[in-house]
């Protein structure tokens, strides 16, 4: 009796273990898993009627192992932002970014939107696409952003700005 709950809990053990293990693989469709990031910058200036720029982008394309993607990678999210020069007392800037991703086969995926806010000056935003977005295959890819909102200078009324974007790179 002793012995086949024995066998049966080793069973288990594995069981789950190559669970854990081909999950990822499954679902990325790969051992491996191609990880790109796209920065770029965007600013708000300070003037009495607020506009809104892009910087030129920078990209770059990793290999991780798919168990390592999925389970530690994955987690840290698909956008940050990072404030630089920004100044809450020139003004407020409440915006969002609606972000579309265009793969080889060019197909259009919504990515959704990215709402932030905060003073107005430069951020630099990463985004960071993977087998989840579609990134599976090399070729060429494209980012088209839309980013708009309300930028409201020291002593002045609120103003609606808007500015749009678009990237490609190649994913070898």
């Amino acid at each position: 009796m002793k012995r086949a709950i024995l066998a049966v809990i080793i069973t288990v053990v594995i069981a789950a273990a190559a669970l854990v293990t081909i999950t990822p693989v499954a679902l990325a469709g790969s051992w491996n898993v191609k990880i790109t990031s796209i920065t770029f910058s965007e600013s708000i200036d300070t003037g009495a009627r607020p506009q809104v720029s892009f910087g030129t982008a920078s990209e770059s394309t990793t290999t991780a192992p798919a168990i390592a993607y999925y389970y530690a990678i994955r987690s840290g999210g698909s956008i940050t932002t990072t404030a630089n020069k920004v100044n809450s007392t020139a003004g407020n800037f409440t915006g969002f970014i609606s972000w579309f991703f265009i793969n080889p086969s060019n197909q259009t995926i919504s990515q959704g939107n990215y709402t932030f806010s905060g003073g107005f000056g430069n951020r630099t935003h990463t985004f960071t696409f993977s087998a989840d977005q579609g990134v599976r295959d090399s070729g060429l890819y494209k980012l088209n952003l839309l980013l708009s909102g309300s930028a409201k200078a020291l002593g002045s009324s609120p103003a609606t700005v808007a500015n749009d974007q678009r990237y490609s790179w190649n994913v070898p």
